[in-house]
């Protein structure tokens, strides 16, 4: 893919040493399918056809939506550690 991955401490988990090492849960990475309806679902819906020729501004709006949709869609880790910590 063409942007790298979006990597923030906010959304590495502090779950019990039990639940860090589960592979699934490490492995809870929706980033590629994000990236790919993004680009061939969401833009499509919303972009005209054509090239605009605004390639720079193009780049960073696009790099802050996929961010944004990333790190809602990450933060389902959060709420998972939040109710197993509240009823383990």
């Amino acid at each position: 893919h063409l942007l790298p991955e979006f990597n923030d401490s906010m959304e590495h988990l502090d779950y019990p040493d039990l639940l860090a090492n589960d592979p699934v849960i490490n492995a809870l990475n929706w980033n590629p399918i994000l990236y790919e309806k993004y680009i061939n679902v969401i833009v499509p819906a919303i972009a005209a056809n054509g090239d605009d020729e605004q390639y720079g501004s193009t780049c960073v709006t696009d790099t802050a939506a996929l961010q944004a949709l990333s790190k809602r869609i990450h933060y389902g880790k959060f709420v998972a550690e939040s109710k197993y910590l509240s009823n383990p």
